[in-house]
């Protein structure tokens, strides 16, 4: 049976699209939301429309190998025909067969062709964070280029939207995007770039080794450039593998310089310059360079969080709950900002609200063990909790699963420093991209001076006197 939860499919459910490629319901230009069993079950309906779906079936499908209560499965059933909605009285989507199961009723017709779910209107959809390409085909700026095919820039387009989400499925569904763009037109240099943007992003949430995706970033990264050395994503990417690869900050920064040069409306450009700059404790600098990405782009989730982030590392709390409770009531379920937000509240000493956040993050991502919240628990004195996840989190280091920088985190809140430094060691040989943070999170003042953070300090290529 054909399965939509594997491939890239879009369906029209009466009112509703259905887009498995972005994994997203839509209405109209509104994105319906599904909690995960929600949209596995309407993607198992779908794929399977008008068979009678047995209640066995359905939960071995929704949960394989996992002793579950049937009224998990009426959970999801009650959910799903309320996004929809739907009611078990009157049925236009999903009919009970009583003591059988469950069979989807409405209308089902696969959508062969044409741009995805709101991509015919890309520039409200998708945020412009650097790139120069128009609808057109042609660059706004640089020297000419062969023209861009239609199929290829639309795919391109649905790349950067996938991009923004910032999960990994989100980041690997854009590099299928780019490549599909590539394939039809392999010179096609702001593919390229954000090939690049998608390697790295992908390093930067731990789904895969720092050393593995800046190879591949650095290698797309310099395709692009070759392909038009005035595209200012090109410089943008490859500063992105010098700073959190690399620790040259000097180059970085002249990369980022170099993409405002070619593209000053480059929002991304920006936003990465004022984080190489905080990285270095040069906050107003960061601060002011921030605020021109915020102008050019002011609805960029990933942005406006790495803006209250570094009002965080400037020791500017109540500014940076400020703006990360902003970015929540845009997104509540944007992960990146919940545990930024954690971090702060931490700072401010309301620990409770911070492991509140805690919890959230661990639903969104599906997984309660991660080095921040054994860090957090740990600062908030819920040690054996703390523990717990720690002992969980180094059984998957043992797999090689874990990036040491979270080993770090997780045995500082425990409260062994020597261990965190040990971790802190083999984060450096692992090429942490987060020990870019070193030299001005908070959370590590109390290591600063001691001898061996000194030297990591150093060998990052920080000055030796650290920010207090």
């Amino acid at each position: 049976m054909s399965d939509p939860l594997r491939y890239p499919h879009r369906y029209q459910l009466g009112p509703f699209l259905l887009d498995t490629g972005l994994h997203r319901l839509f209405s109209g230009d509104r994105s319906v939301h599904l909690k995960p069993k929600e949209w596995e079950l309407l993607c198992y309906l779908v794929a399977n429309h008008e068979r009678l779906l047995s209640k066995d079936e359905l939960l071995e499908q929704l949960w394989p190998r996992q002793e579950v209560r049937e009224a998990n499965l009426s959970q999801a059933v009650y959910g799903l025909r309320k996004a929809l909605g739907d009611s078990a009285k009157g049925a236009q989507w999903i009919e009970t067969v009583p003591r059988l199961g469950f069979r989807l009723v409405g209308p089902v017709d696969p959508v062969e062709d044409g741009p995805a779910a709101g991509q015919g209107r890309a520039p409200a959809m998708v945020p412009n964070l650097g790139g120069s390409t128009q609808l057109n085909g042609s660059p706004s700026q640089g020297k000419a280029q062969e023209a861009v095919p239609a199929e290829a820039q639309a795919a391109y387009l649905r790349g950067r939207y996938c991009w923004n989400l910032f999960t990994e499925p989100g980041l690997s569904q854009a590099l299928v995007f780019f490549d599909e763009a590539l394939a039809t037109a392999p010179r096609f240099a702001e593919a390229h770039a954000w090939r690049s943007a998608a390697w790295s992003a992908l390093g930067n949430i731990g789904a895969l080794t720092p050393r593995n995706s800046a190879e591949h970033a650095r290698r797309a990264a310099d395709r692009a450039i070759a392909m038009d050395d005035r595209l200012a994503a090109g410089y943008e990417m490859r500063g992105v593998v010098e700073l959190y690869f690399d620790w040259n900050f000097e180059t970085a920064l002249r990369s980022f310089k170099l993409a405002i040069e070619r593209d000053p409306a480059s929002a991304n450009a920006y936003h990465l310059l004022a984080n190489t700059e905080a990285f270095t404790g040069n906050f107003e600098p960061a601060l002011n360079a921030m605020e021109c990405a915020l102008n050019k782009d002011p609805a960029a989730l990933i942005t406006r969080t790495d803006a209250a982030f570094i009002y965080y590392l400037a020791g500017r709390y109540a500014e940076a709950l400020e703006r990360l409770d902003s970015v929540l009531s845009q997104n509540p379920r944007f992960p990146h900002a919940r545990l930024k937000r954690a971090f702060v509240l931490t700072a401010l000493g309301d620990h409770d609200a911070a492991l509140a956040e805690c919890v959230q993050v661990a639903r969104d991502r599906s997984t309660e063990v991660f080095g921040e919240r054994v860090l957090l628990l740990g600062l908030a004195g819920k040690r054996r909790q703390a523990r717990r996840v720690m002992d969980r989190l180094e059984a998957q280091a043992g797999d090689g699963a874990t990036d040491p920088y979270a080993m770090a985190l997780g045995w500082f809140g425990l409260g062994d420093s020597e261990q965190a430094l040990a971790w802190l060691e083999r984060a450096m040989d692992y090429r942490s991209r987060d020990l870019v943070l070193l030299r001005t999170d908070p959370v590590w003042q109390p290591l600063r001076g001691h001898e061996v953070f000194e030297r990591f300090l150093r060998e990052i290529g920080f000055a030796p006197n650290p920010v207090s």
